[in-house]
């Protein structure tokens, strides 16, 4: 994840954020251009879920369901990525 947060300064980024883009690498579904383009649109995680569709359409449905289940249960959406730490931190 460090490698990741440097590369697209993901520094305090939201958690879920954060694993969308390691899903998107780890998947190949897209590259950097794409990936950064996300992050600076208006609502990052709506953005980096919809690369890769319709081609990845399933697994972007299986990733929505799970990041929103996640997030239900308290899972996710309660750390942010800190490059100091290298890991994730409370918000």
């Amino acid at each position: 994840m460090s490698q990741y947060a440097n590369q697209y300064e993901l520094n305090r980024v939201d958690d879920a954020v954060c694993l969308v883009v390691a899903d998107i690498r780890h998947q190949g579904r897209a590259k950097s251009p794409a990936i950064i383009a996300a992050l600076n649109s208006s609502k990052p995680l709506e953005a980096l879920l919809n690369i890769g569709e319709p081609k990845y359409h399933e697994r972007l449905v299986g990733l929505r369901r799970e990041i929103k289940n996640l997030t239900a249960e308290g899972t996710l959406g309660t750390h942010k990525y800190s490059i100091t730490h290298k890991d994730f931190v409370a918000n």
